[in-house]
């Protein structure tokens, strides 16, 4: 295991115009599993690049296991292969002349591990993605799920300090990455290798990270273990890339309730009473949101209610959800599909409890100012 540590790392494309990697700094503690989330272009895999010696930065430090990898103006660059590395890319890049035992071995064949010692070390690899059958075959005769765990058992068979993966599910189907994410899940129990993933996935994020870095711009825009991240997003940019998408902008009136998107409909918001300010985007997770005949709703300080109409109903099989259009905003409410009778034209009132609400300052880069009564001190 390595600790690595990345220093106001920063990478620029483009002739200096484009700063993928931005004056970054973060640290992998020993065993952790630190997941880069993001969407395309955010820095992500520039970072990992860097980490892995693939890109050579413009500035900053990075050291792995206490060792210098790169830093001193650039003046130190260790090679690819002498970092202590192993690597699990989106493609499976295994050598198709050779057999699945061979590609296996191929880091020991480097270092000039012994003939036998390197088969046993292969064949105990594949067994701890269980694929120790396959020893014998090529590439080409086996499935994709097969080839990726092959390339995970390359990556793990001469037990590397550091372990780098670059979006290694993203070429598989449904069901295979649930299960190679329970198996990578698994094998860092077990094997404790400290590891920096990147993704785009954030189911596969809060899975398999033990941390969870948000990237925004070539900049770290949280740092979180999987729960504090889902529970409080930082911004409502990290909001919006979780998927929560029902926004409502708040504006206060004169007899302290909130309005609703500059319009007629008015809500009443106990937890935002007293924040200075009069002015809040409410962000709320569709599965947070019921719904309800007008004035038939729990009587209740905690549960807010905002009155609409149902525009769609969106079948996705066991759950659908359920377009309702409050003012010029619209809510998206989500159960299991037969849970509610709503159609498109029925009135509705959208019934949320506040504790569930998640409370942004105005505008696009809002950063959040209140969350299940944790107050911006406690948030930021």
């Amino acid at each position: 295991m390595s600790e690595v540590r990345i220093d106001r790392l920063a990478k620029l494309f483009d002739s200096g115009g484009v700063r993928a990697v931005d004056d970054l700094s973060l640290t992998l503690a020993e065993g952790q599993l630190v997941v880069l989330l993001g969407p395309s272009g955010c820095g992500k895999t520039t970072l990992l690049r860097c980490v892995a010696g693939l890109e050579t930065p413009n500035s900053g430090t990075i050291e792995i296991g206490g060792a210098l990898m790169f830093g001193r103006g650039g003046r130190t660059q260790v090679p690819t292969h002498r970092r202590g590395i192993g690597m699990v890319f989106q493609n499976y890049a295994l050598w198709p002349h050779m057999t699945v035992e061979q590609n296996v071995a191929y880091p020991l064949r480097v270092r000039g591990t012994a003939r036998h010692e390197r088969s046993r070390q292969a064949r105990e690899a594949l067994a701890l993605v269980e694929c120790e059958a396959l020893a014998d075959r090529v590439p080409s005769a086996i499935s994709g799920g097969q080839q990726q765990r092959v390339a995970l058992a390359r990556a793990l068979v001469a037990r590397p300090g550091l372990m780098l993966f670059d979006e290694p599910l993203s070429n598989l189907d449904y069901r295979l990455r649930a299960q190679l994410r329970q198996q990578l899940r698994e094998l860092h129990r077990t094997l404790g290798f400290t590891g920096l993933y990147v993704t785009h996935d954030q189911t596969e994020a809060m899975q398999l990270g033990t941390v969870v870095a948000v990237l925004k711009d070539g900049k770290v825009e949280q740092l979180a273990e999987p729960a504090s991240l889902f529970s409080r997003p930082a911004s409502a940019y990290v909001a919006r890339f979780l998927g929560i998408g029902n926004r409502l902008e708040l504006a206060r009136d004169p007899g302290g309730l909130w309005a609703v998107g500059g319009g007629d409909v008015r809500i009443g918001l106990p937890a935002a009473g007293d924040l200075p300010g009069d002015r809040f985007d409410l962000y709320l997770r569709s599965t947070d949101v019921s719904l309800a005949v007008p004035g038939s709703g729990p009587d209740d300080a905690d549960v807010g209610r905002v009155p609409g109409v149902v525009t769609d109903v969106v079948y996705s099989g066991e759950s659908s959800e359920w377009v309702v259009q409050v003012g010029e905003a619209r809510i998206v409410a989500a159960a299991r599909t037969g849970v509610w009778p709503f159609g498109s034209g029925d009135r509705v009132e959208a019934v949320f409890r506040h504790s569930t609400a998640l409370l942004y300052e105005s505008g696009e880069q809002g950063r959040l100012v209140e969350s299940y009564g944790v107050r911006p001190s406690l948030v930021s």
